[in-house]
């Protein structure tokens, strides 16, 4: 159980951002989810998986590396959170997300953000699993 303090911070990150959501969810109910902030959600669980289990297998190197949270992890055990992607502007103010700073791939000849999600998915079920969509109805 001693990895409970020291996912403290992840923890009390993904709780205001479920808040926000929530919040946003009545007011906006017809709004898709921003998807940058599923992934960093994914990105923060990733982390806990990894504080749970000590398996490094879980720790997706794509997103987690260039946010900084698999340094801390990885070296000392505490989580750390670059500062250029995620941020408190102001007491009282919601949490923002720079998504111009989320890590990205070269694929198809363009930038596209990389995903935590899927390798979350891979790892808990398989590559199946992390690529159902969506069914058009015929």
């Amino acid at each position: 159980m001693c990895y409970r303090w020291a996912s403290y911070g992840i923890c009390i990150i993904l709780k205001t951002l479920f808040a926000a959501e929530q919040k946003r969810r009545l007011e906006t109910p017809n709004e898709p989810p921003n998807p940058f902030f599923v992934e960093l959600v994914s990105a923060l669980e990733r982390s806990l998986v990894y504080c749970a289990t000590g398996s490094a297998r879980a720790l997706h190197k794509g997103t987690l590396v260039p946010l900084l949270i698999a340094l801390g992890l990885m070296e000392n055990g505490f989580p750390a959170l670059s500062n250029i992607v995620y941020w408190q502007p102001k007491p009282g103010e919601p949490y923002s997300l720079e998504h111009r700073y989320w890590p990205k791939k070269w694929i198809a000849g363009v930038y596209q953000p990389i995903s935590s999600t899927f390798n979350g998915l891979r790892y808990h079920y398989n590559e199946d699993a992390a690529l159902v969509g969506f069914m058009k109805p015929s």
